[in-house]
């Protein structure tokens, strides 16, 4: 039981370790676009805002 035990521990740490790496590369991707997106919505917001003053 001990080698099937340990195999399965292993397999699962691995998959785990697999998932973790995949999970930040995930949210890496995800926050670098919601960056761009925030930046051009916030030059938008700034643009309208600026268009108001002086006009």
């Amino acid at each position: 039981c001990f080698q099937v035990c340990m195999s399965r521990t292993f397999k699962t740490e691995h998959s785990r370790h697999y998932h973790k790496l995949l999970l930040s590369f995930m949210t890496k991707l995800f926050t670098y676009e919601n960056i761009v997106y925030i930046r051009i919505e916030i030059k938008k917001q700034i643009g309208t805002r600026m268009g108001r003053h002086t006009g």
